[in-house]
């Protein structure tokens, strides 16, 4: 569901009275009936509400919901930061991966929450990825996939003077295998090539404008191709991502979060999909945040969810022919 008092509840609603998502899934929506039954009355959508526990029969093309909280949207709150809808998007979110990880759904599809909602709810993460990581106990990649170019990150979200201490050949070599594995059990790429940034200009220019190039990155690309994986690198930033260069490689990794993101965004900011690698399970999200701004005004774009969505149900497909 997303934080209720965002644009979450309003761009799911209007996928699901979209015919193309029932074509690719079986949609099922972790959050309170009590939410979505106030946007569908706010949008004038003539849909109805399916209540679920596990044991109940899924209808299609009704909105199928999972009471797992009782959160009730209040107007004057909408677009608001608010500890209880932080802690309703918290736990939301901690049920649907509850069931992926026992194997009752096969992805999750986010929508945005507000970090400092959860976190005045005492539910102290940066984000999904956070949450995904402790929950998993797995050491998880944030990818953007949009067109031809994916996008891996080294690191996300950290202040940028924390950046050059966490460029270790541990967390570079981490972030390469599992964007390589990635791309081929959920592209179905069977040699994958990658291209690796640097974090300084010029890729640091031998050591001229920083040693983190010399010191970590090319370590952990010699290290990634002693195991066999294509890879190259580090190569300038403000290069790599020029279309001539980007379509040599099915992935690029990022040092740090705007110099893939910035690349990205510009290139399809409605369109990119951010996939979270090495989980059991399948998790995607549209690449915008609560949208706090309109959130209430029947004006959210539900384009880039339903992205997520497909690409989440291609992934599926691929894993399972795997």
């Amino acid at each position: 569901m997303g934080d209720p008092l965002g644009i979450g509840p309003e761009i799911i609603l209007k996928m699901l009275s979209s015919s193309e998502v029932w074509k690719i899934c079986e949609p099922v929506v972790y959050g309170s009936t009590f939410v979505f039954r106030y946007y569908m009355d706010l949008l004038g959508l003539d849909m109805s509400i399916n209540i679920m526990d596990k044991n109940s029969d899924f209808l299609p093309h009704v909105v199928n919901v999972y009471p797992v909280v009782d959160f009730k949207v209040e107007k004057e709150k909408i677009g608001k930061i608010d500890e209880g809808a932080g802690d309703a998007a918290y736990r939301s979110f901690v049920c649907a991966i509850d069931d992926a990880l026992n194997n009752k759904v096969e992805a999750i599809v986010t929508a945005p929450l507000n970090k400092k909602a959860m976190n005045l709810a005492g539910h102290n993460f940066s984000g999904h990825t956070d949450i995904l990581e402790k929950t998993t106990k797995r050491k998880v990649v944030m990818m953007f996939s949009c067109q031809d170019l994916r996008v891996s990150l080294v690191t996300v979200h950290v202040a940028l003077s924390d950046v050059p201490e966490l460029i270790t050949v541990h967390r570079v070599l981490h972030t390469i295998v599992v964007t390589h594995d990635s791309l081929r059990r959920n592209f179905g790429i069977k040699n994958p090539s990658i291209g690796v940034c640097g974090l300084n200009p010029h890729a640091g220019e031998e050591g001229l404008f920083g040693s983190e190039e010399k010191l970590s990155i090319r370590l952990a690309i010699e290290k990634a191709q002693m195991q066999g994986i294509d890879v190259e690198g580090p190569f300038p930033a403000d290069t790599i991502f020029t279309p001539a260069r980007r379509v040599k490689y099915s992935a690029i990794v990022a040092m740090y979060h705007d110099q893939g993101l910035i690349p990205v965004k510009t290139t399809c900011f409605d369109k990119a999909v951010n996939v979270t690698l090495n989980l059991p399970f399948v998790r995607t999200s549209p690449d915008h945040g609560t949208a706090f701004d309109i959130a209430g005004k029947g004006v959210a774009s539900f384009v880039s969810f339903l992205g997520a969505v497909k690409l989440a149900s291609r992934i599926v497909q691929c894993r399972r022919s795997t």
